[in-house]
């Protein structure tokens, strides 16, 4: 009877085994084992932008400022209408462009390719519609030091989409 019992616990660890929950540890001959499981991060990712230059600078308003980095997406069916270097004490820089395109369309963009950038997004938002827009979203995302705003609006009567870009740097 002892043997089918230890045969039975011997087929059932093989079998735990093969299916991927308990294993030896590669490279142990102790026999040791260890548990798969699953790690979810949620910190702030810890990445230095590349920057054409540090300090912030204008060289036209239809282009963007000399300190943009790497790490924020730009949505190439826009066209900026205006820059400001330090437009308050928090931002770093604050952009506006516009664009034909369906807003929702410019929202899944951004919601897609700030995570693609390694940015931990804290808030997606709908802020509207108010009075002057009809279609108002906002994107919050944080990295070590850092922290990206993104207003997305539609100005009611206007086939433009707004498209505001904030950094702010602690």
């Amino acid at each position: 009877m002892s043997k089918c019992i230890s045969l039975v616990t011997l087929a059932l660890l093989l079998s735990a085994c093969s299916a991927g929950n308990p294993s030896v540890s590669p490279g142990s001959d102790t026999g040791t084992t260890t548990m798969d499981t699953e790690t979810t991060v949620s910190e702030i990712p810890e990445t230095t932008p590349v920057r054409r230059v540090e300090n912030c600078f204008i060289t036209a308003q239809d282009q963007l400022p000399s300190n943009w980095p790497d790490d924020i997406p730009f949505y190439s069916g826009s066209t900026v209408t205006e820059v400001k270097c330090s437009p308050n004490d928090s931002d770093n820089f604050s952009v506006r462009s516009t664009s034909p395109d369906n807003p929702e369309q410019i929202f899944t963009f951004f919601s897609e390719e700030v995570e693609r950038e390694t940015w931990r997004i804290s808030s997606a938002a709908d802020a509207g519609p108010y009075e002057t827009y009809n279609y108002y979203k906002t994107i919050s995302a944080d990295k070590t030091g850092r922290q990206l705003l993104l207003d997305i609006r539609r100005p009611v009567g206007s086939n433009l989409v707004e498209i505001i870009y904030r950094e702010r740097v602690f």
